[in-house]
């Protein structure tokens, strides 16, 4: 389970509207994010390989994170970051399908290991939303779990559509929908920095 307290440090070190009408039906997203009665447009999306991973002691998925933010190029600071974090059973990519969360918070990883030996879910994914706009992020007061959904993930690398309904932590909904062409991110050689191929 080490490896689950190390995802929420990538996406990190990475990244230092308009509201709709109430009428009964409402148009579907595009590029954009819906949360709190806003609706944000979605600039880029940022994908990297996690690789095997284990939940327990054997490695039965693949991992995969997805980032979905308002910036337009990776020099740009966001104002909202959706990270998602992807497992698919199987050591190879690709990871796509439906991803449901994988609640695991108080579980043995064993039980969770089984649970979730031959499912598609998600774990430690959320919403980082500049509140007092003062263009930083804060991942301690400005950041919000999902606790709840569903994720869909179709295409072949590097195009992809990411389409999200999950509930977060502070028990209100989130939509997201994102088609396009998602730049990859890699780690330094010394494992401490990710960089694009379009920074």
């Amino acid at each position: 389970m080490a490896c689950l307290r190390l995802l929420p440090l990538f996406f990190f070190s990475l990244f230092l509207a308009s509201c709709h009408d109430d009428d009964e039906e409402v148009a579907p997203l595009s590029n954009q994010l819906e949360y709190d009665s806003r609706t944000y447009d979605l600039g880029m999306g940022l994908t990297y390989d996690f690789g095997p991973f284990a939940l327990h002691s054997e490695k039965t998925h693949y991992a995969q994170g997805i980032l979905l933010t308002d910036a337009k190029s990776v020099n740009q600071k966001p104002n909202i970051v959706l990270r998602l974090y992807l497992f698919n059973p199987g050591t190879n990519v690709p990871v796509t399908g439906t991803f449901e969360f994988g609640d695991v918070k108080n579980m043995p990883s064993d039980r969770a290991a089984a649970k979730y030996r031959w499912k598609n879910f998600f774990l430690n994914s959320g919403l980082l939303l500049d509140l007092n706009k003062d263009q930083e992020l804060d991942p301690d007061q400005e950041y919000f779990e999902i606790r709840n959904g569903s994720i869909t993930l179709s295409g072949t690398a590097p195009d992809y559509t990411v389409n999200c309904n999950v509930i977060l932590e502070t028990g209100k909904p989130l939509k997201a929908q994102f088609k396009g062409t998602f730049i990859p991110i890699t780690v330094s050689s010394s494992g401490d920095d990710l960089t694009s191929s379009r920074s």
